[in-house]
C-alpha cells in the first residue's frame, strides 16, 4: 500500500518450522525404523572410496581456525593412499601381487599412522576368503559360536574344554565344520615337508644292506598301490548321488582307454614293478 511519499509494505512472514510441524507425517515403516534403531544410512558392502592424484596434488583437508603454516609443516600431509601404496610394494613383496583397485581387499588403510596395513585373518575375513564372496556379513552369534568352538579346540590340547572354566560360556549352536574326533584329527596333521626331508636325511645313512630293504619295501608298497589304482581308478563304493555322467562325445571308450596303455607302457608286464620305468614313461 502507497500514501504520497511513504511506501508501507506488508511482510507475509514464513515460518517453515510451524509449517514442517503442522504437516509432519510419521508412518509406520518410520516409526518402527526408529522405535528398533536402525541405522540411518547403511552401504553393505562396505566401499573405500581410493585417492588417485598427480605428485604432490592431492587433497588436503584442514579446520578453518588451523593455521596454515602449520597444517603445511605436518608430518603426514605429503602420505595419502596412493603414495602409500607404491611404498608399500617397495617394502611387501605380496603387496605387488595386487593392483590398486584391489589392494584393499587385503590391506586396510590406517588414517591415525596414514600407512596400510595387512588384514587380519579373522573369523570373517577368512570365512569371506574361504566363500570368495567379500559381501559376506556373519551374525554375532556365530561369530561368538565359532569362536567359542576355536577356543574349545585349544584347550582340548591341554586335556580341557570350556566346561573346566564356570565363568566360560559354551556353544550354543552347531558349526558345519565341527570335528568328531580330535585325537584322529591331531594325529593325522602331518608336516609332509618335514617327514620328507627326515626319510631323505635317514636314507643316505643307510648301510647297503638297510638300503637294499628300503628299496624293495618300497618298490612293494608303489607295485600294490598301482595293482588297485587298475584302469585309472581306485576302487570305492560306487552310490548313484556320487554319479557325474558326461556326454557320450567326450568318453573315452574302454577300448581307447586299452590302446592308451599299450602304447605308452609298452612292457608293462615284466616292467610293473619297476618304479624308475614307470616314472619315465
Amino acid at each position: 500500500m502507497t500514501s504520497g511519499n511513504s511506501t508501507e509494505q506488508k511482510i507475509n512472514v514464513i515460518d517453515e518450522i510451524r509449517l514442517y510441524i503442522d504437516a509432519r507425517y510419521i508412518s509406520a515403516s518410520e516409526a518402527s525404523w526408529r522405535i528398533f534403531h536402525y541405522r540411518l544410512h547403511d552401504e553393505k558392502p562396505d566401499i573405500q572410496r581410493l585417492q588417485v592424484h598427480l605428485p604432490d596434488q592431492q587433497m588436503v583437508v584442514f579446520s578453518d581456525n588451523e593455521p596454515l603454516q602449520e597444517v603445511l609443516q605436518l608430518n603426514n600431509i605429503h602420505k595419502t593412499m596412493l603414495t602409500e601404496w607404491f611404498t608399500a610394494n617397495t617394502i611387501y613383496p605380496e603387496a605387488r601381487e595386487l593392483t590398486y583397485s584391489d589392494f584393499s581387499t587385503k590391506w586396510v588403510w590406517n588414517k591415525q599412522r596414514r600407512q596400510w596395513t595387512p588384514r587380519k585373518h579373522d573369523i570373517l575375513a577368512q570365512a569371506r576368503h574361504e566363500a570368495r564372496d567379500y559381501t559376506l556379513e556373519l551374525s554375532a552369534e556365530y561369530l561368538q559360536n565359532k569362536a567359542l568352538h576355536h577356543i574349545q579346540s585349544i584347550l582340548r590340547q591341554y586335556g580341557k574344554d570350556l566346561r573346566s572354566f564356570p565363568c566360560m560360556p559354551t556353544p550354543t549352536m552347531q558349526l558345519p565344520l565341527i570335528y568328531e574326533s580330535h585325537l584322529i584329527q591331531e594325529e593325522q596333521r602331518y608336516n609332509i615337508l618335514a617327514l620328507a626331508q627326515k626319510v631323505n636325511n635317514d636314507k643316505s645313512r643307510l648301510n647297503p644292506d638297510q638300503l637294499f630293504v628300503f628299496n624293495t619295501v618300497m618298490q612293494a608298497e608303489f607295485a600294490n598301490w598301482l595293482q588297485q589304482l587298475g584302469e585309472g581308478h581306485i576302487q570305492t563304493v560306487n552310490q548313484e548321488e556320487d554319479i557325474i555322467r558326461l556326454p557320450t562325445n567326450i568318453v573315452i571308450s574302454s577300448q581307447d582307454i586299452q590302446d592308451l596303455i599299450d602304447f605308452v607302457y609298452t612292457d608293462l608286464t615284466a616292467q610293473y614293478n619297476n618304479s624308475d620305468y614307470l616314472e619315465k614313461q
